[in-house]
């Protein structure tokens, strides 16, 4: 719930069409925001370890997938 929450604060002006790529961009990135937070008051799990051991990796991908996406809606409005 967190991390949706930091998403919607962040992004709340954005008027224009944002691509469902770019806003899982937006929940990713906050969701590590909040998994960061939790590394500093308790210990995290082995699933949680590995998120935050492939952080880049899975970033950089959704950043590219975030630039398709919004490819793909700026071609559908500019129709």
């Amino acid at each position: 719930m967190k991390p949706e929450l930091l998403t919607l604060e962040k992004h709340s002006g954005a008027n224009e069409k944002i691509s469902q790529q770019r806003r899982d961009l937006w929940k990713a990135e906050n969701q590590y925001v909040v998994l960061k937070e939790a590394a500093t008051k308790r210990q995290l799990s082995e699933q949680e370890k590995s998120l935050l051991a492939h952080e880049k990796e899975t970033l950089e991908y959704k950043r590219q997938l975030a630039e398709l996406g919004d490819k793909v809606e700026h071609q559908k409005t500019a129709e």
